[in-house]
Formats: C-alpha cells, structure tokens, sequence
C-alpha cells in the first residue's frame, strides 16, 4: 500500500467544484414554448371565467387593510 502525501491536505481552488443540484435546465425554442402557452391557456381558461370566491376576496381585502392594532395604538417616540 502506498501512501498519498497529499490525502487529508485541504485541495487547490481549481479543484473544488461546487455540487450539482438536478439535471441541467433545458432551454426550449421559441416555437415549443408557444405551444405550451397556448397548451396552458386553452387548459385555464374556463377557470379565468369563473367568480373569485367570497372567502378568497375576504382574505385579499383583509391582507390591504392596516391591523385593528396599529390604527388603536401611538407610535413610539
């Protein structure tokens, strides 16, 4: 058996490669991302057509609305 000298040494930058995450991206044409925006279209759009819920507008117009807390309250000085 041979001994590595450099085996624990911390490794030259040009060897430090960062880790992979996933294949990577594929780039579609412009002729293949139009058919899938008509695709998505055609699939979503009896959903546009269709009424917002009640409670979907309730919880909207709650998230513009400021806190009951902060319109009772004094700001610090």
């Amino acid at each position: 058996m041979t001994h590595d000298p450099n085996d624990g040494a911390p490794a030259a930058s040009e060897d430090i490669q960062p880790p992979r995450r996933g294949p990577r991206p594929v780039r579609l044409d412009p002729a293949a991302r139009a058919r899938i925006g008509r695709g998505l279209r055609l699939l979503y759009a009896e959903a546009l057509t269709r009424p917002v819920p009640e409670r979907l507008e309730r919880l909207v117009a709650q998230l513009g609305a400021p806190h009951a807390a902060d319109r009772t309250e004094e700001p610090p000085r």
